[in-house]
């Protein structure tokens, strides 16, 4: 969800493009699902930094690229493959979770 909204969202992908600004309040939403999903026997890694320097990694870097806004949900979806594998995510729940719709983003006029 947070690479989706990146993408859609200019302001929320500049803050999210840059490593040093992933910003506590991600981390602390993250790490908790990470956390959930990693007692639930998801994840092959079991080392906690390890999994948020996979997810947030592959995630900021691949924001990065002109590929992030130009592929719409396809490259969202690629992305969150690439996390989840790399975490060591059986295929089949990957393919499971990416089967799930997203919900769509309302994006806000800021104003100024």
């Amino acid at each position: 969800m947070y690479y989706r909204k990146a993408t859609l969202d200019p302001l929320f992908g500049q803050f999210l493009g840059s490593v040093s600004s992933v910003g506590a309040l991600a981390m602390e939403h993250a790490h908790a699902d990470l956390q959930e999903a990693m007692q639930a026997g998801f994840f092959k890694i079991q080392d906690m930094d390890l999994a948020e320097a996979v997810a947030f990694g592959v995630m900021v870097f691949s924001l990065r690229t002109a590929k992030a806004r130009e592929g719409g949900d396809a490259r969202a979806l690629e992305v969150v493959r690439a996390i989840l594998s790399a975490l060591g995510v059986d295929p089949t729940m990957i393919d499971l979770a990416l089967s799930v719709p997203l919900p769509p983003f309302a994006l806000r006029e800021i104003p100024i």
